[in-house]
């Protein structure tokens, strides 16, 4: 795909990158999305693709394209210069699943974004901590000029921010002092992936099994099913956990199956369209999330070895357990069976 070919099959765009660079892109219009992800992924040299993306915002909403369709359908209603972003479309439950140094890189890069952005559940000081380990990352210790430009452009980007807040995430950085970069990264991931959400907020509900609970929401995660109560979290059913669901009218309910026992729960959302809705985007997210996106062998063979690699740092303390943290419960599914996503009416 050439950057300067143009005509009236031929349509100029902006790419947003993961690092804050945009590039220039010429699509042609009957070309399907998944063309021009390849492109940036062969760019970077990315070969775990499942994970990846094309999106514009909306609101602040992300609108992911779909990769299988025409890309210019999809985006033709922006206007000019018609910006597009490059992103993690889904995020590992477990860091250690990655194969890749390149991809971890780039999953940084992605919570950072959401970090920067506050799309993540957290608490203040949970995000100040997060904000911290960014600096830290990217060279905190330095008094360099050029460290001073990022660490002002960090704050300026920063988004619901205010002074009180950026001297806490200072007095945090000031405790991080010594710490290897590469740390650094790997803690804001597993910092991250528990309180991570697919959307950019979590959906209103109310527990049947609780009606009197009040403030609870549900988010749609790389985890799986996360119920908060205001920004607390109180269960997580895992993406393996989950044998099926399904919805009647503005009721979503879950089958889930926990340390041998079967369990069923049951949430009321606003509407029986943003129930229907939160369903389908559930079911996309486990489709993703209960296959196996390990590189194929004969891709994998003789790619070399990476410098630095980012993946030690993940062996002791990973996001699957540092959730339970958050909240305290079971294995996941014992069963060799596979789950099932099942149609709208309960068994």
């Amino acid at each position: 795909m050439n950057d300067l070919k143009f005509g009236s099959s031929y349509k100029a765009i902006q790419v947003g990158l993961l690092d804050g660079t945009t590039i220039a892109r010429s699509i042609y219009k009957p070309s399907k999305a998944v063309e021009l992800v390849e492109n940036l992924l062969q760019m970077f040299n990315v070969v775990e693709k499942d994970y990846f993306g094309l999106f514009y915002l909306s609101d602040r909403q992300r609108k992911w394209l779909n990769l299988k369709k025409k890309i210019w359908p999809q985006i033709r209603h922006l206007d000019p210069p018609y910006q597009i972003h490059f992103g993690m479309q889904y995020l590992p439950r477990d860091p250690s699943l990655l194969q890749e140094e390149i991809t971890l890189y780039l999953m940084f890069l992605q919570l950072r974004k959401d970090v920067i952005e506050d799309r993540l559940i957290t608490s203040q000081k949970q995000r100040a901590e997060l904000c911290a380990f960014i600096l830290q990352a990217e060279g905190a210790v330095s008094s360099s000029d050029s460290y001073l430009l990022k660490h002002r452009s960090f704050f300026i980007h920063l988004q619901h921010s205010s002074a009180e807040f950026e001297a806490r995430i200072l007095e945090m950085l000031y405790n991080l002092s010594g710490m290897d970069g590469q740390l650094a990264e790997a803690r804001l991931i597993q910092r991250s992936i528990p309180v991570a959400q697919y959307d950019i907020e979590p959906y209103p509900i109310r527990s049947d099994a609780q009606p009197s609970l009040k403030n609870l929401s549900l988010a749609i995660a790389p985890m799986g099913i996360t119920i908060y109560q205001d920004k607390t979290i109180t269960e997580v059913f895992k993406w393996t956990e989950i044998w099926n669901a399904g919805y009647e009218a503005k009721v979503m309910w879950l089958r889930i199956y926990r340390e041998g026992e079967n369990m069923r729960q049951k949430y009321t959302l606003q509407s029986s369209k943003l129930c229907k809705a939160v369903w389908k985007f559930f079911r996309q997210h486990f489709k993703f999330h209960i296959r196996d996106h390990s590189i194929p062998p004969k891709i994998a063979w003789g790619r070399v070895a990476p410098a630095v690699n980012r993946s030690e740092f993940f062996q002791d303390i990973s996001p699957v357990n540092q959730v339970q943290s958050y909240v305290n419960h079971g294995s996941s599914m014992q069963s060799n069976e596979q789950p099932l996503i099942v149609p709208t009416t309960e068994l």
